[in-house]
């Protein structure tokens, strides 16, 4: 649960639409099969990398052992400054789609409540953690599928106004 949940993140929700709009769902399809294929590769060939020489230091590891000492320490400080920036930027896109609801209220609040809720979980205890997390991660799931299920509905005549669009946009 908690590799899907990861898997859907706040790009899908956020920007899915404008893209959508822009390019239509053949366009997105498209890159997902080949965003999809890539990550296949390179995490089949990550896999075979950590069976044929197993070590503690993570993927960062590997570049080190494989590549160069330079690119390893590289690696890691890519990756330590991803977690910094992609945190607040996950804090502030919750207040926007918050704020979406009550435009009356700053985004600021949002992004300490947020914060403030992330601290929280982070700090439990590790069972408390997970199970948490499980949680999150079933309600993201049910999201995600309700509003696939309504899409398609809609399109299917099921709205409002009963028109059916079905392939239209393709």
């Amino acid at each position: 649960m908690f590799s899907i949940a990861c898997a859907i993140g706040t790009g899908l929700v956020i920007d899915s639409g404008s893209d959508l709009s822009r390019g239509g769902p053949g366009s997105q399809l498209i890159a997902y099969c080949t965003i999809g294929a890539t990550v296949f590769f390179v995490m089949t060939a990550l896999g075979e990398m950590a069976v044929f020489l197993p070590m503690d230091k993570g993927f960062g590891g590997y570049a080190t052992r494989m590549v160069d000492p330079a690119f390893g320490f590289a690696t890691g400080w890519n990756y330590f400054f991803k977690y910094i920036m992609v945190t607040p930027t996950n804090l502030t896109a919750a207040g926007l789609v918050i704020q979406y609801w009550r435009r009356d209220l700053n985004v600021a609040i949002w992004i300490t409540v947020f914060g403030a809720v992330s601290i929280t979980i982070n700090v439990m205890h590790v069972s408390s953690f997970g199970e948490t997390e499980s949680w999150l991660g079933t309600l993201k799931l049910l999201i995600m599928t309700t509003l696939i299920l309504s899409t398609f509905i809609c399109a299917m005549g099921g709205g409002p106004n009963n028109y059916r669009s079905g392939f239209e946009y393709w």
